[in-house]
């Protein structure tokens, strides 16, 4: 038999030792290529970070585990709370700028690029009444158009999901109806809104929730 302990000595020698295919070519012929310092954004503050860089023999390629010459500066923790306070609150761009010190550009590619990955918030059970609020808020990111349609317990303002879309009408409600009908971890008990453009909730919300006052 094996002891743990030569299990995790055996298991970090491997994670060392491994070859890294090329992101670039797909090629196992790389070698290590010393480290990229830099700092990056966190909840915390400003953290250091050190980052293995690698280099493909075959195409000649530098590259490290968030691709191709790029540098990861800001957190995951961070561009959520940034993208979640902007959403909830009414707070505007200008406001959440001059909070977390990022420009208005990146709050907004940062909300599309978040939203294009997942739909939904951690939902704590204990917090859901089974009345919930939705509504839409209008927004411009690279130029273009888009909604936000975003969904909280209607007594205890818990954040439940939201996403970005093209514009809201019928099909954009109700597709983000049934994503949280979905994620919803309680019984819906009812349903409140305001009209929305062109009353696009009115309808949907029978169609996908039939049972539940609106």
């Amino acid at each position: 038999m094996v002891g743990i302990g030569s299990y995790n000595r055996l298991y970090l020698c491997h994670e060392y030792n491994e070859k890294k295919r090329c992101q670039e070519c797909s090629s196992l012929d790389t070698k290590k290529n010393g480290f990229i310092y830099s700092r990056i954004f966190t909840l915390r503050g400003s953290v250091k970070r050190r980052t293995q860089r690698y280099f493909c023999n075959h195409c000649g390629t530098s590259f490290n585990h968030f691709g191709k010459d790029k540098r990861k500066k800001t957190s995951d923790g961070l561009k959520k709370k940034v993208v979640f306070d902007y959403v909830i609150s009414k707070s505007s761009l200008q406001d959440i700028r001059r909070r977390y010190g990022v420009s208005r550009s990146t709050i907004l590619n940062w909300l599309y690029s978040i939203s294009s990955t997942t739909l939904r918030i951690r939902i704590d059970s204990t917090r859901c009444s089974g009345v919930i609020q939705i509504d839409g808020k209008e927004l411009k990111i690279k130029g273009r158009k888009k909604t936000v349609f975003l969904s909280i317990d209607a007594k205890t303002k818990q954040p439940l999901s939201f996403m970005v879309c093209d514009g809201e009408n019928k099909y954009t409600a109700e597709q983000f109806l049934k994503n949280l009908k979905e994620l919803y971890p309680r019984e819906i008990r009812g349903i409140t809104s305001d009209f929305g453009r062109g009353k696009c909730f009115l309808g949907v919300v029978k169609k996908v929730l039939p049972d539940v006052p609106h």
